[in-house]
């Protein structure tokens, strides 16, 4: 028979990162002065959720992390004011009161919700690691919008973020039921595919999205007492492997770095994978630098097209397009020597984005590469 707080887990509906953008979208748009609470563990991705709305839809993100925080943090610190400033605002022709004021200086990013109308996300992260007093004066802005006598701007929207308080993992402080009650509440919980879409979209170094999509569990799990692998972990192993120059450095200077990263066994399986896309195929950035103008490299592709190594040379293109920064001469004819079929990925973004065409070369190539993928994508390409 399940215990009381597992059955109450249960009735608490868990969406995955996907659905719970979703969902933030939906009471948005019907209800934005509804305060929204994410709960997940740390790094499962409930700040780049909240930076994901506002980012689709072009609206500012304030986001302040309340660990530590005080409540005058909030509230802004006392300036008072001295009988000069008195003087000076009757002399101007000022209305005011006739004896100095008290007034409270806040944050830069808090001022912002009060001097403008939005549109905005107001993201308080860490809501339950913050000190109980705090919730105070965030008490008064999820119910009334206001804060010793300021006003939100109207296009304003709330979203706080917490730890589990069910999980012994982590030291939180207690929110009571007055509080609590006031925010919609959704439970995210780690998702494998939903991770590797937004991951794909945000340019993750491809040796990332090849390892999670060939080991979903490893997204989020508990490798030792001190380490548990979760998306913010992935995000800083994308920016680790990215400072590389390319998959045989990762291969022969990697090691320890990744293991730090990653525990010793995973840090090992991501280095054993590169290695075997090294010996199978071409590393993405040499041909993003180099394709052009190195013939030993255009040759290996063109081998492969011949041995109809389909499979291989679409992995290969998928991963320049994920790799690239912006079109250039190389890609460009990488493109043009590849088989329609295997690049579908750079059509999209050929698609979608600006070419730089200063260059005769460039401009030539890239009609070529037109004429190459026919009428009907030259069509949606330009």
């Amino acid at each position: 028979m399940l215990g009381p707080q597992k059955e109450e887990m249960m009735e608490e509906l868990e969406l995955t990162p996907t659905q719970a953008k979703e969902a933030i979208r939906f009471y948005f748009d019907r209800m934005p002065h509804l305060p929204i609470l994410l709960c997940g563990p740390s790094g499962i991705g409930k700040t780049d959720i909240t930076r994901q709305v506002a980012s689709e839809n072009h609206w500012e993100c304030l986001d302040i992390r309340l660990a530590g925080m005080l409540p005058e943090d909030l509230r802004g610190y006392p300036k008072a004011e001295t009988w000069t400033d008195v003087a000076a605002r009757s002399s101007l022709g000022i209305q005011g009161a006739k004896r100095p004021q008290i007034e409270f200086v806040l944050i830069d990013k808090l001022a912002r919700v009060f001097e403008t109308e939005g549109p905005g996300i107001l993201d308080f992260e860490e809501l339950n690691r913050a000190h109980p007093d705090t919730h105070q004066p965030i008490f008064q802005l999820i119910g009334d919008r206001v804060m010793d006598g300021r006003e939100m701007g109207a296009q304003w929207r709330i979203i706080g973020s917490i730890n589990p308080e069910d999980d012994s993992n982590y030291i939180v402080n207690a929110m009571d039921m007055a509080f609590s009650r006031r925010w919609l509440r959704i439970r995210v919980k780690p998702d494998a595919q939903s991770w590797l879409e937004y991951a794909q979209k945000a340019s993750y170094h491809p040796l990332v999205l090849e390892y999670l999509k060939t080991n979903p569990s490893m997204l989020y799990k508990t490798v030792s007492d001190r380490l548990t692998l979760m998306p913010a972990v992935w995000e800083r192993v994308s920016k680790l492997l990215r400072s590389f120059k390319n998959l045989k450095e990762i291969t022969t200077e990697g090691l320890v770095p990744i293991q730090l990263a990653l525990g010793v066994s995973t840090g090992l399986e991501v280095l054993e994978m590169a290695s075997k896309i090294l010996c199978a195929s071409i590393d993405p950035m040499d041909v993003i630098r180099n394709y052009a103008s190195d013939q030993a490299l255009r040759k290996a592709v063109l081998e492969k097209a011949e041995a109809g190594l389909m499979s291989e040379l679409a992995q290969l293109a998928d991963a320049v397009s994920l790799s690239m920064e912006e079109w250039n001469i190389n890609i460009v004819q990488f493109a043009l020597d590849l088989p329609n079929d295997t690049c579908q990925m750079l059509i999209s973004r050929l698609r979608s984005e600006a070419v730089d065409l200063s260059d005769p070369k460039m401009e030539l190539a890239l009609a070529k590469l037109y004429i190459k993928i026919g009428p009907f994508e030259m069509e949606e390409a330009v």
